[in-house]
C-alpha cells in the first residue's frame, strides 16, 4: 500500500496544524469545524477481502486481512453564507484545512493520507491543493458502484484545481441554466514510473430552475496521464530514450485539446504519439435528470465512457454506466422505513470494436484502463480509479482464470447492481448492496468461459445514547463466482466526530 507522495509533503506539516487551531477557532465561533476518530477491526478469509468491504474506500482497506485500521482527522470549512448571516460572515474572501492520517495494521502494514489539503475561496471561484476526498461524475453517491471513470475506489491523486463553487446561474437567461467547471493538474507518483502527471478538466451545464421540481444535466470528465520516465520504456517503441514527452507545447495541443500532432515522430515522441495522442487519455460525458417531488425525488443518469475519438463520438454504442435511484417518501410517524432504492446496469462489452487500428480515424479496440505506455493504465497504487467492477490483475483468483498481460484483465463487464438504505425503530441505520457481473475478459485475451461474480454487502449503524456519541458499525460481506478468491468477511468500526456546522 502507498504511503505520503511527494508532492503533498510541503502540505502535511501546514495541515497538521490545523489540530491546534481548531480549538481557538471554534470557540470563537467563526468556522465550522469537525475531528474525527474511528478504530476499525477488518476479518476475512485466507486468501482476499471480500469486494464491499474494499471497494469505493478511497484505496484505504487492504486486500487481505486480517487488519486494524485506525483513522484521525480534522478539517475546518468555508463558513457557511446563510441568508441573515452578518457581513463578517458574508464574506468574499474564506479559507480551509483538512489531513486525515490512517495507520493500517497486518499483512499490508501502512501509514496512509487521504487527505492534506488547503483550500481557499473567493466569490464563485475555488482554489485548492493537496490530496482530497471527491466524487467525480453524476450518481447516486451513497449506494453507487462507482462512477466509470474516476470512482472512489483508489487512494485520492495528489493536485492543485480551481474551478467554480457549485453551479453558477447564468442570469442573463433567467437563471434556466447554470454552470459548473474545473480545471487541475496532479502527480502521479507511483513507483513503476516517475515524473508522471494528471491532467483534469470538467464542464458541466444544470437546465431548469434552481428551485424547480424537475433539472437536466449534461457535462463532460476528461482525465489524461500524461509525462514520466521509466526503466521498462528504454529501448521501447513507445517512448524516446525511457521519456515520454513534457514539452510544453505537447501539452498544449496533446494534452490539452487532445489534438493529433503535425508530426509522426520527432526527438520529443515515438510514432505511438504522433499516429495516437500524447497521453493516457479517458473520461466520459455526464446525462442526467432529477424529479422532485414534495417527499421523495428521483435521480436517473448515464455515464458514458469514452477513451479516444470513437467513444467521444459514441461508435462504442451504449458503453457505460445506467442508474436510476429513489428516495422514498415517508410519513414522520414511521419509525421504520426503506429511504432509498438504487438500480444501476453497467456494460463495457463494445468498445468500439474488438481490433485497435493505429492509422484509422476512429481506432476501435479501446482496452478500457489498458495502456501501452502506462503499464498500469488507469490506476493509482495497484488500485483501479475507475469502477471497480473492472478490476486490477492482483485481485483476481489467478488459480482459476487464465494468465494474461493486461493489467485490468477484466474490462469486457455487464454489471446489475441493486443498493438500498433505511432504518429501523429510528435507531439502527442499514445499507445494502448486492452486485451480479458477468465477466469475458479483453479481446485480446477473452476468457474460454464467462465468469459470474456475485458480491452482497450488509452495514448495520447505530448511535446508542449510552455510548454518549460514539457510533458503531458493522459490516458483512460475502462473495460467491469465479472471479475473486474472498468468501465472508466483518468489519467492525466504532467512531466519534466532534462538529460545529454553522
Amino acid at each position: 500500500m502507498a504511503c505520503c507522495p511527494r508532492p503533498l509533503k510541503f502540505l502535511v506539516l501546514s495541515c497538521v496544524l490545523l489540530w491546534g487551531a481548531t480549538g481557538s477557532v471554534s470557540a470563537q465561533l467563526r468556522k465550522p469545524y469537525e475531528i474525527h476518530l474511528q478504530a476499525d477491526g477488518l476479518t476475512a478469509g485466507e486468501l482476499q477481502t471480500p469486494f464491499w468491504l474494499r471497494a469505493n474506500q478511497f484505496g484505504l482497506i487492504p486486500l487481505k486481512g486480517p487488519a486494524g485500521i485506525f483513522r484521525a482527522g480534522a478539517s475546518l470549512d468555508f463558513v457557511t453564507p446563510l441568508p441573515d448571516s452578518s457581513a463578517v460572515n458574508r464574506r468574499r474572501l474564506d479559507w480551509g484545512l483538512g489531513v486525515e492520517g490512517v495507520q493500517v495494521t497486518g499483512p499490508e502494514k501502512a501509514f496512509l493520507l487521504p487527505e492534506a489539503y488547503a483550500k481557499l475561496r473567493y466569490g464563485k471561484v475555488e482554489l485548492w491543493g493537496g490530496r482530497r476526498r471527491e466524487f467525480i461524475g453524476i450518481t447516486d453517491t451513497t449506494l453507487t458502484s462507482g462512477s466509470i471513470a474516476w470512482s472512489n475506489n483508489a487512494l485520492p491523486i495528489p493536485k492543485i484545481q480551481i474551478g467554480t463553487a457549485g453551479f453558477i446561474p447564468l442570469k442573463f437567461l433567467n437563471n434556466f441554466v447554470a454552470l459548473k467547471g474545473s480545471f487541475a493538474h496532479g502527480w502521479f507518483d507511483v513507483p513503476y514510473i516517475q515524473g508522471a502527471y494528471l491532467h483534469y478538466k470538467s464542464l458541466h451545464g444544470r437546465f431548469g430552475k434552481p428551485d424547480g421540481k424537475v433539472a437536466f444535466y449534461f457535462g463532460i470528465n476528461h482525465m489524461v496521464q500524461w509525462g514520466g520516465h521509466a526503466d521498462y520504456l528504454k529501448n521501447s517503441p513507445v517512448a524516446v530514450d525511457g521519456n515520454l514527452t513534457t514539452a510544453p507545447k505537447d501539452f498544449l495541443w496533446g494534452v490539452l485539446f487532445g489534438q493529433l500532432s503535425r508530426e509522426r515522430e520527432n526527438d520529443r515522441f515515438t510514432g505511438f504519439d504522433g499516429e495516437n495522442r500524447v497521453g493516457n487519455h479517458l473520461g466520459n460525458y455526464d446525462l442526467a435528470l432529477t424529479v422532485k417531488g414534495d417527499q421523495q425525488s428521483f435521480l436517473f443518469y448515464h455515464q458514458h465512457i469514452f477513451e479516444d475519438l470513437s467513444g467521444l463520438l459514441f461508435l462504442n454504442h451504449f458503453d457505460g454506466l445506467y442508474g436510476a435511484s429513489w428516495t422514498l417518501p415517508h410519513p414522520s410517524y414511521q419509525k421504520s422505513r426503506l429511504n432509498k432504492l438504487l438500480f444501476e446496469f453497467l456494460t463495457t462489452n463494445n468498445q468500439a470494436g474488438s481490433t485497435f487500428d493505429i492509422t484509422a480515424r476512429f481506432q476501435g479496440g479501446d482496452n478500457y484502463f489498458n495502456h501501452s505506455q502506462y503499464v498500469q493504465g488507469w490506476s493509482y497504487y495497484n488500485r483501479g480509479i475507475g469502477t471497480p467492477l473492472l478490476p486490477v490483475y492482483r485481485e483476481l483468483d489467478t488459480q482459476r482464470l487464465p494468465h494474461t498481460e493486461n493489467f485490468f484483465p477484466v474490462n469486457r463487464v455487464t454489471g446489475f447492481h441493486l443498493g438500498g438504505e433505511g432504518v429501523i425503530l429510528e435507531k439502527i441505520h442499514l445499507q445494502a448492496r448486492v452486485t451480479y457481473t458477468l465477466n469475458r475478459g479483453t479481446f485480446s485475451f477473452p476468457f474460454p468461459n464467462v465468469p459470474r461474480q456475485l458480491s452482497t454487502y450488509l452495514n448495520i449503524r447505530t448511535d446508542p445514547k449510552w455510548l454518549n456519541g460514539f457510533s458503531v458499525s458493522g459490516k458483512l460481506a460475502y462473495d460467491q463466482g469465479d472471479l475473486y478468491n474472498s468468501r465472508f468477511g466483518a468489519f467492525l468500526s466504532v467512531s466519534k466526530s466532534w462538529r460545529n456546522v454553522k
